[in-house]
């Protein structure tokens, strides 16, 4: 049964859901059954599913992918028309994270940092911001490490701080992790959920990993493109997800 949203769109104070989504529908190869949930600011919500379909529910939800119905609204901003796919592109509401890294050679740690800053945080402030984040991300004094000749699941890293460098609502994370070891997926993803909290930034994470969507505050279960079970809170989580994806 679809977790219908307690509020309609504008029936909440400003900022108290980082992203809604209401009855994504469409038929075809890919369908999506009348899908709705709640993201919340500063807790991190996985879409899991064993058929990718948590995926296609989070590119319709951005935009990136076409619906037939249904729509979503970030921090105020609704996206997925029904006429057709409209992609986001507002760092200020939301951060994306690839599967791939997107690391431009030759670049440092700092300057990549920095990219994802707002324009008009470029200068002085926007310089103890890196600072901060980079502190964050346990990359202590090391401004000046070229990231193209870093590791992979470092570079991930600094993808993490980028998305976050803008404070959008939310960051939206389809699998990103997948090639690497089950240990550096589970650290980048406690990484991510600990970063995010403390800027108050949601995160939407698709996975078909149980494991990791364990580690959620929020977890939609999503089968075929329709909504299993919506389990909120970190004890349910844990105490109901196994039974319940089995």
């Amino acid at each position: 049964m679809n977790a219908q949203p307690k509020f309609a769109a504008g029936q909440h104070a400003p900022g108290a859901y980082g992203m809604e989504v209401f009855g994504l529908h469409r038929t075809g190869n890919a369908p999506l059954h009348r899908v709705s949930f709640v993201a919340r600011r500063g807790e991190t919500t996985a879409l899991l599913s064993p058929d990718g379909s948590g995926g296609a529910v989070l590119r319709a939800a951005l935009g990136f992918e076409p619906v037939e119905s249904g729509f979503s609204v970030i921090e105020g901003r609704r996206f997925v028309p029904a006429a057709g796919p409209e992609p986001i592109a507002d760092p200020e509401r939301v951060g994306v994270l690839l599967r791939d890294p997107v690391i431009t050679q030759g670049r440092t740690l700092d300057e990549h940092l920095r990219q994802g800053l707002l324009p008009d945080h470029r200068g002085a402030l926007g310089q103890q911001e890196v600072q901060t984040l980079r502190d964050s991300l346990g990359f202590m004094n090391a401004g000046s490490a070229i990231v193209s000749e870093l590791p992979l699941s470092l570079q991930y890293r600094v993808a993490i701080g980028r998305a976050v460098a803008a404070r959008p609502a939310i960051i939206a994370a389809d699998d990103p992790y997948g090639g690497l070891p089950e240990r550096e997926r589970h650290l980048l993803v406690s990484l991510l959920r600990a970063v995010a909290s403390e800027h108050g930034i949601g995160v939407v994470h698709a996975t078909g990993d149980v494991d990791l969507a364990t580690r959620a505050n929020h977890v939609v279960v999503i089968e075929g493109g329709r909504i299993t079970n919506d389990l909120r809170g970190t004890l349910r989580v844990q105490r109901l997800l196994g039974r319940n994806v089995r």
